[in-house]
């Protein structure tokens, strides 16, 4: 489950994670890395930000998903968005999901099956908010705090 989200308009820009990572590593100054989330036989690619503690950056533009799931999270923005804001903020069908760098656990159950959880980002560290905001920032876009179900 992603820590956090970072709503934007890719639109025209249309950034890739790998150009996303050149320019948020060069024009941004965020000490980062390509990696990749692995899971089973899933493969991941991910912007991973050096902070403390570590995050890593994923792009999602899952047509059939990510807008209506973006206009669930700005239905229950209550009065944070102005007007002009909110009716910009619709127009968004990207986001970068913010994930914790700690490895996924898993367990396997006798009777059968997987157990797996993968802690969340803390989202209380000053480090990691400041790297946040300077993504939403360079973006043009707005946070939303998954854990704590609120636009920040």
């Amino acid at each position: 489950m992603a820590s956090a989200f970072i709503i934007f308009d890719n639109s025209q820009k249309r950034l890739t994670l790998p150009i996303m990572f050149s320019q948020l590593r060069d024009l941004v100054g965020l000490d980062c890395a390509m990696s990749e989330w692995r899971f089973d036989e899933s493969v991941v690619p991910q912007i991973r930000v050096v902070t403390v503690p570590p995050i890593a950056l994923q792009l999602d533009e899952h047509p059939d998903i990510v807008p209506e799931e973006i206009q669930e999270m700005l239905d229950s923005g209550g009065d944070f968005f102005s007007a002009d804001s909110l009716a910009a903020a619709r127009r968004c069908r990207s986001r970068i999901e913010i994930v914790s760098c700690e490895p996924t656990q898993t367990e396997r159950l006798r009777e059968g099956g997987i157990v797996s959880h993968t802690p969340n980002a803390n989202m209380d560290s000053p480090d990691v908010r400041s790297a946040i905001r300077r993504v939403a920032d360079f973006l043009h876009g707005w946070i939303y705090d998954n854990i704590n179900g609120r636009w920040i």
